[in-house]
């Protein structure tokens, strides 16, 4: 029934895990010093306005480089290239015109934050649709998988 092969088997994979897990789990603590842009919480609010500008700033060169990666990886023509930078830097102006006007008074609520969060995604939506992509990645319209609705 119970062969000292199959108990020392298991024993040994018990004992590998072990030896595997203990290291995953002994990682540094986060630090909370610095909050990364995904990681502003509840606590974050109000935030100074020179912390939100930063963080706008950083996220909107981050989109910018992302957006010249894709173009890279897409082969679009330069004609085309320009045309998308002019709309995309319209677009973060836009958002750069928001975000100042919630620092008026030297403090960001958690709501003038989202608001202009939701600016900015609908600039990102607007982009999309205008320059190739309609929908952002699992935003499909439709059904899903299958045939669809049947009639």
């Amino acid at each position: 029934m119970f062969s000292a092969r199959n108990i020392f088997r298991t024993l040994s994979v018990v004992a590998a895990l072990a030896l595997v897990a203990a290291p995953a789990m002994a990682g540094d603590p986060p630090r909370d010093d610095a909050p990364a842009d995904h990681a502003i919480n509840d606590k974050s609010f109000p935030m100074p306005s020179a912390q939100f500008q930063k963080i706008v700033d950083r996220r909107i060169e981050k989109a910018r480089q992302h957006l010249e990666e894709l173009m890279m990886k897409g082969n679009v023509p330069e004609a085309k290239r320009a045309e998308i930078r002019r709309a995309a830097e319209a677009g973060a102006a836009r958002v750069r015109a928001a975000a100042t006007r919630v620092e008026a008074d030297g403090k960001v609520t958690k709501e003038e934050a989202r608001e202009v969060r939701e600016l900015a995604r609908e600039v990102v939506k607007n982009l999309r649709q205008r320059y190739g992509h309609g929908h952002a990645r699992g935003q499909s319209q439709g059904q899903g998988h299958g045939r669809g609705r049947r009639q």
